[in-house]
């Protein structure tokens, strides 16, 4: 608006040095009356269509400015004020759960980010760092846990259990051993450095608890035997430098410093659109605006 203020001033100086112009002309040609009054008609009908063009432009460029603002507030509602929040990876029930970098649930994120690329550069590459920072990581997480399933499962192949595994329970006579389990439970302890005894429980019918859990159930030899295995994995070098690797990594990827940049950084945005009451800087898709 202010621009166009500064237009309208200069518009008005000229006209008005136009006009006085044309007058001391038309005396120094020593015009008549009529055609004096037809010049400066014609200068009245000049300056006339001049204003109402600046006037016109100054009221699209209003409702313009405030659509744009309208636009802005929406996105700033919708996706800005939510806290980016950063990715991560978690291993639940032999499953390898991962997580990107999310900032919002709103379909419109992708213009937020339009805005971002276009018209403030510093804070999108914070976030862009942030993601790559976190995809990184999570992909070499993943790595690790699909390493430390695969070894565990080789070392229980290895070792020839005399029990089916099977994560489904049917009857307390029925001889199996929960494979997701011991993977599970396994992971924790080791992680955690925490042990706790794993003891058979019953006679005719006998079964194998871990903690409070009961995961196996057959004759007392197959629990014994089982039962070593378990304790012989879970003193493994190899196992427990794996885990140890995936907990120092799972550090990093919360220390994603990148993301807190840029969840600061964009508080500037908010600021600007909801204080400054300035619509947002750049461009998206949204072709009515932009």
């Amino acid at each position: 608006m202010r621009w166009i203020n500064y237009f309208s001033s200069i518009i008005y100086i000229e006209l008005s040095i136009l006009v006085f112009t044309a007058i001391i002309w038309a005396h120094q040609s020593n015009l008549n009356s009529l055609t004096l009054v037809a010049a400066l008609a014609a200068v009245v009908g000049v300056v006339g269509g001049i204003l109402r063009i600046l006037e016109k432009l100054v009221s699209e460029f209003s409702k313009t400015n405030e659509s744009k603002l309208k636009h802005s507030e929406d996105l700033i509602k919708e996706v800005f004020e939510h806290i980016a929040i950063n990715g991560y990876v978690d291993y639940k029930n032999d499953e390898i759960i991962e997580s990107p970098v999310k900032w919002s649930e709103s379909d419109r994120e992708y213009q937020a980010v339009q805005h971002l690329k276009t018209g403030y550069s510093e804070i999108y590459h914070e976030y862009l760092f942030a993601q790559e920072c976190a995809e990184i990581l999570i992909k070499d997480i993943v790595k690790k846990f699909q390493q430390y399933r695969r070894i565990v499962e080789q070392k229980l192949t290895e070792a020839q259990i005399q029990l089916p595994a099977s994560d489904k329970f049917v009857d307390f006579k029925t001889k199996r051993y929960n494979k997701k389990f011991v993977k599970n439970r396994l992971f924790d302890e080791v992680r955690t450095g925490k042990f706790t005894d794993i003891v058979i429980s019953g006679f005719e019918s006998s079964s194998l608890v871990w903690d409070v859990t009961n995961f196996a159930y057959g004759n007392t030899d197959s629990l014994e035997h089982l039962k070593n295995v378990i304790e012989k994995i879970r003193k493994d070098k190899e196992i427990i430098d794996i885990i140890t690797e995936i907990e120092s990594k799972k550090i990093q990827l919360r220390n994603n410093t990148a993301l807190d940049r840029f969840n600061i950084r964009k508080k500037e945005i908010i600021e600007q659109v909801r204080i400054k009451h300035k619509p947002l800087y750049g461009k998206c898709d949204d072709n009515r605006f932009f």
